[in-house]
């Protein structure tokens, strides 16, 4: 309820559903205003016939009434419209100041986390240096990566604000770039984490086919890429595929971020995965796609932590840079290798990845 307004508080309920959006105290409420001003209205036009005419005639009743209907039903229109517009702007201001107060908690977090990291290199008798190229990089590169969502988000609340966006359209905006900002923090969030004590895996008996068909279902289904593009999302089964040990959680986000990747970079044609069985000891597998490819100069660097291609930015200018360098750190982890296995530009792209067989 709106607790400034004496009526509302008064009756313990609101009398009209543009209340429920209404912040005004009672004596600056739009519809009491336009009440008093209607009683003054028909007040002023009945005296004014009855001075010209010396009597009110019916007709003048009817004119004079019309006349307060009409201009009550377009002042009750538009007061709808500014008091929503209003309780629009103040949901955007508080969603703003949440997404700013989640963004500082983020912020902290993170810190804590980089001061734990330098510890215990520092413990490791690391450079000094090295500490400060690490902090100064991930300083760097949260603002380069935070800029354009923040841009969207700032730009989409003025934009509501000043009424040259619908409300809904603006709230999209902010949700795409609240949904940006996210996937930044998670993505530094685990590489950082592999810094100083590695990776704690969960290991277990993996089976890497299921999760295979139930991400390559999702990505026809989910990705609006794929749609777009009409790209085929191909899962070859060319080999009978064995149990793996593995720790699920990480195998899936490895397979993730490959096949993000190839259908990011891939404006036409197919991904595509396959397999082979080495020595009965490890599972090799494929991600193969039709797209950009990688030009020589950076093949030798893009498991790096924030490099990306000179292709790949043209291509996906919004990427971390950090997609192959979590996924190599992954896959190390298990013991397995994540390699470029070749690239040739405006062709495709295949990677590949090795993991333990189950015994």
């Amino acid at each position: 309820m709106n607790k400034n307004c004496w009526l509302i508080c008064s009756l313990g309920y609101s009398p009209y559903n543009r209340c429920k959006y209404c912040e005004l105290n009672f004596r600056k409420c739009l519809f009491l205003h336009y009440q008093i001003i209607s009683i003054i209205l028909v007040g002023a036009f009945l005296s004014l016939f009855f001075l010209v005419e010396g009597r009110v005639t019916g007709l003048a009743i009817i004119c004079v009434f019309t006349f307060v209907i009409v201009y009550g039903y377009v002042l009750n229109k538009s007061m709808d419209d500014i008091i929503k517009a209003n309780f629009a702007q103040r949901k955007a201001s508080l969603a703003l100041e949440e997404l700013t107060k989640k963004l500082e908690e983020r912020v902290k977090e993170q810190t804590k986390d980089i001061q734990k990291k330098a510890k215990e290199l520092e413990d490791k008798n690391v450079n000094l240096n090295k500490l400060l190229e690490v902090k100064n990089e991930f300083l760097r590169m949260v603002n380069h990566q935070l800029n354009t969502p923040v841009s969207i988000i700032k730009n989409s609340i003025y934009m509501i604000r000043s009424n040259s966006f619908p409300l809904e359209k603006g709230l999209s905006f902010i949700e795409e770039g609240v949904k940006r900002m996210e996937e930044i923090f998670t993505d530094f969030w685990r590489a950082f984490s592999f810094e100083g004590e590695g990776i704690k895996l969960n290991f277990q008996e993996t089976n890497l086919e299921e999760i295979v068909d139930n991400l390559a279902n999702d990505f026809v289904n989910d990705s609006p890429l794929v749609k777009s593009r009409g790209l085929a999302i191909r899962v070859d089964k060319n080999i009978a595929l064995p149990r793996i040990k593995a720790d699920p959680k990480q195998i899936i986000q490895v397979v993730t971020n490959l096949l993000e990747n190839a259908i990011s970079y891939t404006t036409s044609g197919a991904v595509t995965m396959y397999f082979d069985n080495i020595d009965n000891e490890f599972l090799k597998v494929f991600v193969s796609d039709t797209g950009c490819g990688i030009d020589e100069e950076d093949k030798g660097k893009i498991f790096g932590k924030f490099v990306r291609g000179q292709r790949a930015i043209h291509e996906r200018p919004s990427g971390s840079g950090l997609g192959l360098y979590i996924a190599k750190k992954i896959i190390e982890a298990h013991g397995g290798e994540l390699k470029l296995e070749n690239s040739e530009v405006g062709k495709g792209t295949t990677f590949s990845f090795t993991v333990p067989i189950w015994k």
